[in-house]
């Protein structure tokens, strides 16, 4: 007989938000917990605006000259060897911001993954030892147009010459927001999983004219800076969790069995 313990998510509705293709184990472990997982993408994902100037980036002929490629997110991995990536010349070093970035990399092949063990962004990668001294190193950055220009500041004032490879940009999605509608002002979502900032903003650009209902929902959130966005947005409760879907999950289990 399953117990509440084993299924502290039982009978709640948990809104996922992040884009198509990478929700899948977040997913199956709401669902383990009883949870009913509800996918609604919050940003689309698109190729870049230029995707030959990024294929040349990423060529093996561009590669031979970086010292370093850092990719910040599975979304970044997976859209930079969706443009036709060819295999991974072992002689170019490679980063990961997390370590979800980097199953996505050895998924494609790429073993020898440099990260931090403990944290899931830039500044856990850019605290470990090997990234300190970098001076004379060209440092490619692999993101999404418009990232967040903390990590390449950084890497610069520490010596290294630093370029971007933009493989994807990101946009508010087309679904159609009906039916999440509808499971909201039923009380079917009793919370949501946020792993960007952007996905905040487009939750309370699509569902605008149920502002007060969102708001009201619990936010989950995958990092302190979206946490901190989530309220200054005016969601009235957001716990920020560890790294990890695990995690996630785990403080979702913890919330909702409080008395």
């Amino acid at each position: 007989m399953t117990t509440a313990a084993q299924q502290p998510l039982r009978g709640r509705g948990i809104l996922v938000t992040r884009p198509e293709g990478t929700a899948a184990a977040l997913c199956e472990l709401i669902r383990s917990a009883g949870g009913d997982p509800v996918r609604f993408p919050a940003i689309d994902i698109l190729p870049p605006a230029n995707p030959h100037a990024v294929r040349t980036l990423l060529s093996s002929a561009n590669l031979a000259h970086q010292d370093l490629v850092i990719f910040v997110s599975p979304t970044a991995v997976s859209m930079a060897f969706g443009l036709g990536q060819e295999a991974w010349p072992e002689t170019v070093a490679v980063a990961a911001v997390g370590q979800g970035t980097a199953r996505a990399l050895r998924a494609r092949g790429v073993q020898q993954v440099l990260v931090p063990a403990e944290g899931a962004d830039s500044e856990a990668l850019a605290g470990l030892p090997a990234m300190q001294d970098l001076t004379g190193r060209a440092v490619l950055i692999v993101r999404g147009e418009g990232g967040r220009e903390w990590l390449g500041e950084t890497l610069r004032a520490r010596g290294a010459t630093v370029g971007y490879a933009e493989c994807y940009r990101r946009a508010l999605p087309a679904a159609d927001s009906a039916p999440i509608v509808a499971r909201w002002k039923a009380g079917e979502i009793a919370a949501m999983a946020v792993t960007s900032r952007d996905a905040v903003d487009n939750l309370l650009r699509l569902f605008a004219a149920m502002a007060d209902t969102v708001l009201d929902t619990p936010v989950f959130a995958s990092h302190p800076r979206i946490a901190e966005h989530a309220r200054q947005r005016g969601f009235r409760t957001v716990l920020n969790c560890e790294s990890g879907d695990e995690a996630m999950v785990r403080a979702m289990a913890g919330f909702f069995s409080r008395p």
